[in-house]
């Protein structure tokens, strides 16, 4: 039996990376088939040829996909040991997946922005070339998502299971409590997770946030208190601490 391997965070990322790209080119693979299905000035022999060619590309990255989805699988990533500063964000491999999905897609949309721009050229005159000038004015915006999104990226840490602390709220913990005489859960997620339109009883709640701030570093039966940003404070009395969603008082 072969000895489990432990990536570094930045080795882990790039299967990461190469996971979302190949993730991105399936699905894009796959619109552009079903739009050429769908097309009425394309010929049954055309659509016959263009489905056989399709079954070979996306089969080779699915097996793209299942290798990369296995190595990672088997792996395991080794905790974040860097600085603990305000540009390092802990966040989930989910969400870190999907934040390079979210750029793979970008850098995509940029390429077929440039064959827009020079379409749009050779229909002449540039000072009143509408195509021309919204075409540039997307490539701006998608050169500042991509700016965005990478910074975002490289400034992220996996917060591997390794690292959570389940003594005290931390990153990655499930945290029961009693508000105002009601029993709320929580998982407490880096900045990026939030989610607002979640179940409250199980939202996930960021480490910035004012209940998450206040929660953070704190043990079970410790009462703490978080002003919220309306100004009003709300009493919170820590009942369980843990990694399970369902975890009871």
């Amino acid at each position: 039996m072969s000895e489990t391997k432990v990536y570094t965070q930045s080795e882990y990322k790039k299967f990461m990376e190469d996971l979302a790209y190949w993730e991105v080119q399936l699905e894009e693979k796959e619109r552009a088939y079903q739009a050429l299905i769908a097309s009425g000035d394309v010929s049954e022999a055309e659509k016959d040829s263009a489905a056989a060619t399709h079954e070979e590309d996306v089969t080779q990255i699915r097996e793209k996909i299942c290798h990369l989805q296995e190595k990672m699988q088997k792996h395991k990533v080794e905790p974040y040991t860097g600085p603990e500063d305000g540009e390092v964000k802990k966040v989930s491999e989910a969400q870190l997946l999907s934040k390079m999905k979210e750029l793979a897609q970008r850098k995509l949309d940029l390429e077929k922005n440039k064959k827009d721009i020079s379409s749009a050229r050779a229909y002449g005159d540039l000072s009143e070339n509408s195509e021309y000038t919204e075409a540039k004015k997307e490539q701006e915006k998608l050169n500042n998502q991509i700016a965005e999104l990478e910074e975002e990226i490289t400034h992220a840490a996996l917060n591997t299971e390794e690292t959570v602390d389940y003594s005290r709220v931390s990153i990655g913990a499930c945290v029961v409590v009693d508000r105002s005489g009601a029993t709320k859960k929580y998982r407490i997620v880096g900045s990026y997770e939030t989610n607002p339109l979640a179940d409250e009883e199980f939202r996930p709640i960021s480490d910035e946030s004012p209940i998450g701030a206040a929660l953070l570093g704190h043990k079970e039966g410790e009462t703490v208190t978080a002003v919220l940003a309306t100004g009003a404070k709300v009493d919170l009395v820590i009942r369980k601490v843990s990694h399970d969603t369902a975890a009871k008082a």
